[in-house]
């Protein structure tokens, strides 16, 4: 199964969700006028919408659009995109990612498990497989390596089984960091085989995102020039492409590579992101990592 290559049949739908990342959707989108196009223009749109506010950080309306992608996928048959995965298996656990940020985590835990739960509950071999990758990426913004292999795993075996592209190096860069955190040379290597079969497949989707975990993975193997400069691209990636909703991060990691005054600065610009894109989640982090100020 593999990624969107029809470049000469892009359709309104697409035009509608040209900042929507994920190459399934996108695949969507361009073949709205078939079978499924009822679904796809109520609830197909409503996730465009959604995941257009998440990339650029606007996470109150991402929310407002999650719900109403899922009320509006809330019917029977169930909506199938155009790749075979149930729709609402899709938005259960996109939307988890967007609750995470917005600090809602008993919340967004809720929306994986759902997601999951409905795969089974079809009995949907690639929407559990997309299911378990949103699972592992939550759980790696959690900063949970455990649960990011557990589920990753899973995502690994069932695409190496089936013959799924695209999920299975997505599973693979988030076990990359996972070991890393132990055995970052090991680590690295595993991210980096990934994000290169991501590329041969054409597939950018959260790129800034995964270089920030190859920039953490370096940084642990004590490779600080080659981290600091994977993060300057990531920033200017996410910058260039108005993918918005990690840069708080980003540029809190890259903050740990400068010196004072320039290190202040960038964390203050982290948190005024945070906050400007209500990020309570990243703005806690941004301030647990904070110096505190002197006494006196």
């Amino acid at each position: 199964m593999g990624l969107v290559d029809e470049q000469d049949e892009v359709g309104p739908l697409l035009d509608l969700a040209d900042h929507v990342l994920d190459p399934v959707l996108e695949h969507a989108a361009q073949h709205g006028p078939g079978d499924h196009r009822v679904h796809l223009q109520v609830h197909d749109l409503a996730v465009a919408d959604a995941d257009r506010h998440r990339v650029r950080g606007e996470l109150d309306a991402a929310r407002d659009h999650f719900e109403a992608a899922l009320a509006a996928g809330d019917t029977r048959p169930a909506p199938w995109s155009a790749l075979g995965s149930d729709l609402r298996v899709f938005a259960h656990g996109w939307y988890s990612h967007a609750l995470w940020l917005l600090g809602e985590e008993a919340a967004a835990r809720r929306q994986a498990e759902q997601a999951i739960a409905l795969a089974r509950e079809r009995d949907h071999t690639y929407s559990l497989t997309l299911a378990f990758a949103y699972a592992a990426l939550l759980h790696q913004m959690r900063r949970d390596p455990d649960k990011v292999v557990e589920f990753a795993s899973r995502v690994v075996e069932l695409c190496d089984r089936y013959e799924f592209a695209y999920y299975g190096d997505w599973a693979r860069v988030l076990i990359g960091w996972a070991h890393g955190q132990t055995h970052p040379e090991e680590g690295i290597a595993a991210i980096e085989t990934a994000l290169g079969r991501l590329d041969s497949r054409r597939a950018q989707a959260r790129r800034p995102y995964y270089l920030s975990l190859l920039a953490e993975t370096c940084g642990r193997a004590g490779e600080r020039e080659r981290a600091a400069a994977i993060l300057t691209a990531a920033v200017a990636m996410a910058r260039a492409r108005g993918d918005a909703w990690w840069l708080p991060a980003l540029y809190l990691q890259q903050s740990e590579y400068q010196a004072a005054p320039a290190a202040a600065a960038t964390r203050q610009r982290a948190l005024d992101l945070a906050r400007a894109q209500n990020s309570r989640s990243l703005e806690q982090r941004i301030l647990s990592r904070t110096p505190a100020p002197p006494p006196g």
